[in-house]
């Protein structure tokens, strides 16, 4: 734990050179094998990424510098993985999502919140409109792979089923502070034949990225795949879904890996990363964003 505390803290300290240095990140890298289902992402620097893999992990947290390569894997005692999906950070805590829930019959959802200097807790919650466990198939809409931060605020985004569900995603909102809390809906939006598997506010809480994907396999064979990143801006009272909104195509094209995560460069360049496929190692990718009028 000591290590960790040691490591967290440098990385919190280097944060603030961020934005000085995206020039360091190239527009596509091949990420070390061990992340080899990056679910969750943080940038804190350059030389400091933090990384997370799913379920198939230990409760292990990642870094990495710009150039794909592991710096440190630090093993968190006292926690488990049952299905780390996502990362966020308001700038001191660090934010570790265990609420994948694929399933749709979870009643352990769990945020954990590691503090540089104050150990580990964790935001238990449900979530408001749930009422089965599971619910009926048409209504399977509660699994969890994006969160972000804002404000003082964690923002949940559901994923929804590829090839079985609506296509609808759901805004909820927690506070940040430790404790049984229950995730007030939001609203929702149709983001046809695409589900949510990563966001990021900027610092002000004005923009919001989102990582979103689908996949099938042609001819019931060749898997294909396409991703989006969405790129919500003019945000008002943490309203994401009633925000202007401009998607990134990113391919399609086969076997063109599993895009699960995202964060901000700096105002003008995002970062997404992806899962190892059968065929492609993991890898992160710089988007340039458009310059808004």
């Amino acid at each position: 734990m000591k290590k960790l505390i040691i490591c967290l803290l440098s990385i919190l300290w280097i944060g603030s050179t961020l934005y000085a240095q995206s020039k360091a990140f190239k527009y596509r890298k091949v990420i070390d094998n061990t992340v080899n289902e990056v679910s969750g992402m943080v940038i804190y620097h350059p030389d400091s990424i933090a990384l997370i893999n799913d379920s198939g992990d230990q409760a292990i947290l990642y870094t990495i510098n710009a150039k794909g390569k592991l710096l440190h894997a630090n093993l968190i005692q006292g926690i488990q993985n049952k299905d780390w999906e996502a990362l966020a950070t308001d700038g001191q805590t660090l934010f570790i999502a265990d609420f994948g829930n694929n399933c749709n019959c979870r009643k352990d959802l769990k945020i954990y919140r590691l503090h540089p200097d104050q150990g580990i807790d964790s935001i238990e919650f449900s979530l408001e409109d749930q009422q089965l466990f599971p619910p009926q198939k048409s209504e399977m809409r509660y699994d969890l792979e994006a969160l972000a931060y804002s404000n003082g605020q964690l923002h949940i985004f559901s994923k929804n089923k590829i090839g079985h569900g609506d296509y609808i995603s759901t805004h909820y909102t927690l506070n940040n502070q430790a404790g049984k809390q229950i995730a007030k809906k939001v609203n929702s939006l149709l983001i046809p034949d695409l589900v949510v598997t990563g966001a990021s506010f900027n610092s002000t809480g004005t923009e919001l990225l989102m990582m979103a994907y689908n996949y099938k396999r042609l001819l019931g064979i060749f898997p294909y795949s396409t991703s989006r990143l969405i790129h919500f801006s003019e945000i008002k009272n943490q309203n994401v879904f009633e925000a202007k909104m401009q998607a990134y195509r990113i391919g399609p094209l086969f076997l063109l890996g599993q895009y699960e995560s995202v964060d901000w460069i700096d105002e003008q360049n995002a970062l997404i990363a992806s899962e190892r496929t059968l065929f492609i190692r993991p890898r992160m990718k710089k988007i340039r964003l458009k310059k808004r009028k």
